[in-house]
């Protein structure tokens, strides 16, 4: 199964390198495409960091208010249990 599986590894790495060298155009069509993932993949992480410092606290607020109602309903400002 593993030399299998390495195999055709092998021959699909085999093929990239076949397209990426064959013509300059594929080669600049990798290049490109690679450069678009990158600059995807740096927009989402500026979208988590902003979502981690922003908007993942509001909702934790908002959710533990809403779970302290729950439990404190029909209590009194200073009654305690």
């Amino acid at each position: 199964m593993k030399k299998t599986w390495k195999k055709l590894m092998t021959v699909i790495m085999a093929a990239i390198m076949l397209l990426m060298t064959a013509t300059p155009a594929f080669g600049a069509l990798g290049i490109g495409i690679g450069l678009i993932l990158l600059s995807l993949g740096l927009v989402g992480l500026v979208f988590f960091v902003w979502a981690a410092s922003r908007a993942l606290p509001a909702i934790l607020r908002r959710f533990t208010d809403f779970c302290g109602n729950i439990l404190n309903r029909g209590k009194k400002g200073g009654d305690r249990v």
